[in-house]
């Protein structure tokens, strides 16, 4: 997991590309940067069945290769430099509370902690954390001293399963795209559609095909997520069956 794609914007007059495989379609969007903004360039979307989270079937990892490489070509993406998202449903994130104490004794702090929460062994899993201010942005450990030896501070813990992230990066490594980052769809879209400035708490509804995805967002920061599964098809097959 990496930081906000909006941060490479300024670096230079690159292009990326974001990737979203979702159960039944893929999409892509490539934005370019413009004095220090995004500009949308091209994007693309393709109708495949896919089942890439529950299997590590060959025969499927190839059908979204293939799908992938075609939806790339047809969309005249011009950079293989891309960052994709991982599923909701597929990702655990919390945030944790713990007191302030040196940076080379937080991670094990922070590992022992996480255990409390993640339904899963940690030795098969992706840790990533981060310190996060009021904001819901990264920051400083405080330094302990004085009044600050009792202060507490907030961590976002986000962990995925090892095998889901090798499924990832073995399907963009098969299609020869670069693959820069994986992440979680609740904080791409809760950076997108609400932004970092946000102050106040919203929830936002995601209806893909076959689940829908429900994240509380506070400071920017999605703090509660769940997945049900109803989704566009639960639709779809309500109206067929009524008509």
């Amino acid at each position: 997991f990496k930081d906000s794609i909006m941060s490479w914007f300024g670096k230079s007059e690159e292009h990326y590309v974001g990737v979203d495989i979702g159960s039944g379609s893929i999409k892509v969007v490539e934005l370019m940067n413009e004095k220090g903004k995004p500009k949308l360039v091209t994007y693309g979307y393709i109708d495949t069945y896919t089942d890439v989270m529950r299997t590590n079937r060959p025969e499927a990892q190839q059908k979204v290769v293939l799908a992938l490489k075609k939806l790339m070509t047809s969309a005249r993406v011009t950079t293989n430099k891309v960052t994709a998202a991982l599923p909701t449903y597929s990702v655990f994130n919390s945030i944790i509370t713990l007191p302030s104490m040196p940076q080379k004794d937080l991670a094990r702090a922070v590992s022992w902690e996480t255990k409390k929460y993640v339904p899963m062994p940690l030795e098969e899993m992706v840790l990533d954390w981060k310190i996060i201010g009021n904001n819901g942005f990264e920051k400083e450990v405080p330094a302990k001293t004085g009044a600050e030896k009792t202060a507490n501070v907030k961590i976002l813990v986000t962990a995925a399963p090892k095998n889901l992230v090798s499924r990832y990066v073995e399907i963009f490594k098969s299609a020869n795209i670069k693959l820069l980052s994986l992440e979680t769809e609740a904080f791409a879209l809760a950076r997108s559609l609400i932004g970092p400035s946000a102050t106040k708490t919203v929830m936002i509804v995601d209806i893909g095909s076959t689940t829908s995805d429900l994240s509380i967002v506070q400071d920017g920061v999605p703090i509660l997520n769940r997945t049900i599964n109803i989704g566009g098809q639960t639709l779809t097959k309500a109206i067929a069956d009524s008509m």
